[in-house]
């Protein structure tokens, strides 16, 4: 007899007898999809589905009940009557009741971690099933680097998020799916541009000079290129975010490692056959600029010269509709011995203003073939995509602060040309005069060969070998007629200038993986070579003065610059190499302990001659806790639990190709020898021998938890340390010929913990509520910055714009955080509406009389706190998305109020704040003051999608379709008084800058998936 067990207080959902709950838990979050997928439609007459053509035909009810293997009853199984959404859930003791079925019907026992089954009604009202389990489905196979782990496998800080989980609705770029999905990955979405793209790191900035992006790896290509994937086309994403699992990938590591794997072809057996349409359109809505004095109160307050004009100046520069549309269309099958995908996507994109739009085409070719009795496994993929682009000037936001009585036109009907200050030009004529185009083409070939030595037993033994060439040619022509404002400024007929950039990677890799599987042992083993080269070329000319501007850029040669010796003209090229041998362990022990080792050993030619070579070492493990036995008790409440931590060793290729080496440059010096003018070359910088990689030394702990099968989450602690960064510093003379000279020094540490949570609110068979959260901390210190040879006291970062300024808004120092603004502390207003700043004595002086040994730090503009929710509700075939984000714990620069704010703005319009808010202060702005920085805190409504998927029944032609609507971006709330700051980066060593505007929009999207 089996021992009783207390009723669970989470209701039904849950066992209320002896059933052992571990088994099921495996899968996780899995189980939502279970049941989504149970209602997902399909055809009737498939597999041998009967339907009734009549009316007439009798139904009846059936019940049963569903156990496992051992009889004990199974809740929360998916029972569907095939080919429609009638359908029911097993209770907490296993049992079910369905309507509406007839003789011939089949009924879908679905439950995720089971083998579904089918079973066809013949007439008995009594139908009890036994589910065994399904050991693929518990596999969860995970991409990681250079071969993939099953879930339970992993002992590091890795996240993968599939295609059923990505962001909905318009996206502009792979990243974009990913936003608010993984606590740690900041991404920064992409502005109201056409041609812009997401920034994103993982766990903040701590390299100086280095970069903090990245290495994005896309199917092996390590150094991928995002704009060369079609959002459609990813099957998922895998996050590496601890250097344990990064530092398989050497130099390249430090800063994490997005995995992009692309869809290869329907894997449905002999004859699978689907093709998919993907389309989506969006209105772009721009959302109120900053309120600026109108023409009245500008005449009012006499604020510039009154024109007596008031034309539309926006109304000439703005689109009446601004849209994106997106389509694409893959044809992907398989047959007995092979799969294939074919895609083809266009996107067209347009801006707010009327000088920028982008059009992107591609097309990708992919095919897996097997043969010598499935020994030999030989994949190729093709992959072209180009982009046409108009990259004209943004004239909106110049218009906010302009004379509003300026006019556009003269009365002969020419375009005004402004004379308010130098080289000040008209919007809208540069808007309609410019030609400004932009021609990009990408090309990614790769061919595997896999080869199956060992497969039986317990063991298993592949090969593989591949060869990828990726090359990209971007093309800029651009031509400014002889009509415009800037022509007349600077007394030439037009400019012209061609430039084309050139890139192309040559990538090979091989590599061995092992497997040895028992049913207490697994072994995996991973070793490989990888050879990497890359070139990169490059050429311009600019030619000035043309007789006509008919020819636009076509006819460069023809401009007078040219033959007196004034045309400008250069070109350049590069390469560099990465050569690395790897391998990696991992070891697993009855699923109870995991452990993880893995080790690079890599060249590269960027450094210098004595640092050219490095290890990586790496090593991680973990414990499920649950499967110990003093858990037995809580397995019907804590469902998994493990604790993991990890150690690795990852580098940063800093620099540029030849950082290391002494490079020679033309000083446009010409001496007369033998009757002709040769031009001198001379050394150009320091060199340094001794260059090498930047270090990352992260180590990570963390634990992941299952609770009632209806929450899941991990929780996790990161120390990361960045040293040996480089950056420049000042050189002894002798023996190095110039002043400065690049080196490895600087050390940073960055530390912070992620928390991430999703749960199963409510989970019925209509009806479903999940919730996602995700929340991320980290502050980075700059540890280390001198020593006795190269010394600096700090690091300035981002010169503050505006004639003849010299200051910076950001110093770094040894023991300062990433993010400190240097500058004056506000110390008030004086009587005569001027701003004053605290000097170093602490007395409130006029900024006219302070100086740089007044400043202080004033304030942190990198945010402390990420977080984002994301809830999930379904009803029968709707669903409803709603995802909002924000960050906090920092500053915000308001550049808004700081250039435009204040009366005594030297710009010709200012905010209306500046009359009303802020009208007894007479100042201008022009001083690093605490007084602009604010509260950067903010929150969003992200996105709201809304969705419905078509249930189809006797069709032969549609296997799915799914229609949603969605809006983005549609509300930001904060008490920061400048632009959105959600629009203000958060990437990088200089976050948080806002300037005077920001074109902001709302994307309302209508699309539908339809499968065939």
């Amino acid at each position: 007899m089996k021992k009783p067990h207390k009723l669970n207080p989470q209701g039904d959902f849950f066992s209320s007898k002896g059933r052992p709950l571990q088994r099921i838990c495996k899968i996780g979050i899995l189980s939502l999809l279970s049941l989504i997928l149970g209602y997902t439609p399909v055809k009737a007459e498939e597999n041998g589905l009967k339907t009734s053509t009549t009316v007439s035909q009798q139904t009846f009810s059936i019940s049963g009940k569903v156990t496992d293997k051992s009889g004990t009853p199974v809740p929360g199984v998916t029972v569907t009557l095939k080919g429609t959404t009638t359908g029911a859930m097993t209770d907490a003791d296993g049992k079910y009741t369905i309507t509406g079925v007839s003789n011939g019907s089949i009924i879908v026992f679905s439950f995720m971690g089971l083998k579904s089954q089918e079973v066809t009604v013949s007439g008995s009202s009594n139908l009890n099933i036994e589910m065994e389990e399904d050991s693929i489905a518990l596999q969860e196979v995970v991409v990681v680097g250079y071969g993939s782990m099953t879930k339970k496998e992993i002992s590091s800080s890795i996240v993968s998020v599939n295609k059923e989980d990505f962001q909905k609705g318009a996206v502009s770029d792979p990243m974009e799916l990913l936003v608010g999905k993984v606590a740690g990955l900041n991404i920064d979405n992409s502005s109201a541009s056409p041609h812009s793209s997401s920034s994103f790191q993982i766990r903040g900035a701590t390299s100086i000079t280095g970069g903090n992006t990245p290495l994005v790896v896309i199917d092996g290509i390590a150094g991928g290129n995002l704009n060369t994937v079609a959002t459609q086309d990813i099957e998922s994403i895998v996050i590496l975010k601890d250097a344990a699992s990064a530092a398989i990938y050497g130099t390249r590591g430090a800063n994490g490692v997005i995995i992009i794997t692309t869809k290869m072809g329907a894997d449905g057996g002999k004859g699978a056959f689907d093709v998919t349409y993907n389309s989506y359109f969006s209105n772009n809505l721009m959302h109120k600029l900053p309120e600026s004095l109108g023409h009245d109160e500008f005449v009012e307050r006499a604020r510039g010269i009154d024109y007596g004009y008031n034309d539309d100046w926006l109304g000439q520069l703005k689109r009446k509709f601004s849209y994106d549309n997106n389509q694409y269309l893959s044809v992907s099958g398989s047959t007995e011995k092979s799969r294939y995908n074919i895609s083809f996507n266009y996107v067209n994109n347009t801006g707010l203003d009327k000088a920028n739009e982008s059009t992107r085409y591609g097309v990708r070719i992919s095919h897996l073939q097997k043969t010598l009795k499935d020994l030999v496994e030989i994949g190729t993929t093709i992959n072209l995509r180009a982009t046409d682009a108009l990259t004209g000037p943004s004239g909106i936001t110049n218009t906010v602060f302009m004379n509003p009585t300026q006019p556009i036109w003269n009365d002969d009907g020419t375009y005004n040309h402004p004379t308010t200050s130098t080289n000040a030009t008209n919007p809208v004529e540069e808007a309609n005069i410019v030609t400004d185009e932009n021609n990009t083409v990408f090309a990614t070939g790769t061919i595997e060969a896999k080869i199956q030595l060992i497969n039986s037993g317990a063991h298993s033994l592949s090969t593989s070998a591949n060869n990828t060439i990726d090359y990209n040619n971007n093309k800029n022509q651009y031509y400014y007629p002889s009509t415009g404002a800037t022509s007349s400024w600077n007394g030439y007929k037009g400019r012209a200038t061609l430039g084309n950039t050139r890139n192309w990677t040559n990538q090979f890799e091989w590599t061995t993986n092992y497997t040895y599987k028992t049913s207490t042992h697994l072994l995996r083993g991973v070793a490989g070579y990888s050879f990497t080269e890359n070139f990169s070329d490059n050429m311009s000319m600019t030619n000035y003065n043309f007789d006509f501007d008919q020819f636009l850029y076509n006819d460069i040669g023809s401009g007078t610059y040219l033959a007196a010796g004034r045309a400008t003209m250069a070109s350049g090229k590069n390469s560099s190499r990465l050569v690395g041998v790897f391998g990696r362990v991992n070891y697993s022990w009855k699923e109870l302990l995991t452990a993880t080792a893995s080790l690079r050993y890599e060249g590269s030619s960027r450094f210098g001659v004595n640092n050219k070579w490095g290890y990586f070492p790496a090593v991680s493990a973990s414990w499920e806790i649950t499967k110990m036995p003093f858990m037995a008790a809580t397995k019907d409440i804590i469902n998994g639990l493990k604790l993991r931590a990890s150690y690795g060793v990852t580098g940063r290729q800093a620099g540029s190709d030849y950082a290391s080496l002494q490079t020679y440059n033309s000083k446009s010096t010409y001496y007369y020898m033998d009757g002709a003018w040769v031009a001198a070359y001379g050394p150009s910088k320091n060199a340094n021998p001794n260059l090498a990689w930047e270090l990352g030394i992260s180590s990570d702990i963390g634990i992941d938890f299952e609770i009632y099968r209806r929450f899941r989450g991990s929780i996790e602690y990161f120390d990361r340390r960045s040293e040996d960064l480089l950056s420049s510093y000042s050189a002894p003379q002798p023996p190095f010929i110039f002043n400065s000279i690049l080196v490895n020094l600087g050390s940073t540490k960055n530390t912070g913990m992620e928390v991430s949570l999703d749960g199963d609110i409510i989970k019925k068979s209509d009806f479903s509520w999940g919730m996602n959260l995700t929340y991320s901390y980290g502050t980075t210190i700059l540890t280390k910055l001198s020593n006795d040879v190269y010394k600096a006291s700090y690091i300035d970062l981002m010169q503050r714009g505006g004639l003849g300024t010299s200051e910076y808004y950001f110093r770094l120092v040894e023991g300062g955080k990433i993010g400190e603004v240097y500058g004056y502390k506000h110390a008030g207003v004086d009587e005569n509406g001027e701003l004053l700043v605290l000097s170093k004595e602490g007395e409130a002086i006029p900024k006219t009389a302070a100086d740089n040994s007044d400043k202080q730090y004033i304030g942190n503009t990198a945010p402390k706190h990420f977080f984002s929710l994301t809830n999930s509700v379904r009803y029968k075939n709707w669903d409803l998305s709603i995802f909002t984000r924000g960050a906090a714990g920092m500053k915000m620069w308001n550049g808004q109020l700081m250039n435009n704010g204040l009366k005594g703005s030297a710009a010709q319009n200012v905010l209306r704040t500046a009359y009303t808010k802020y009208d007894y202060i007479t100042s201008d702005g022009s001083i690093l003051s605490s007084f602009y920085l604010e509260n950067g805190a903010w929150f969003k409504i992200e996105k709201i999608s809304f969705g419905y998927t078509v249930p189809f029944r006797n069709t032969n032609l549609v296997k799915s379709m799914y229609w949603y609507i969605s809006a983005d971006n549609l509300a930001t709330f904060t008490g920061f008084t400048g632009i959105d700051p959600s629009t203000a980066t958060s990437i990088g060593l200089t976050p948080g800058i806002t300037g005077s505007t920001a074109l902001v929009t709302t994307q309302l999207t209508l699309g539908t998936t339809i499968k065939f």
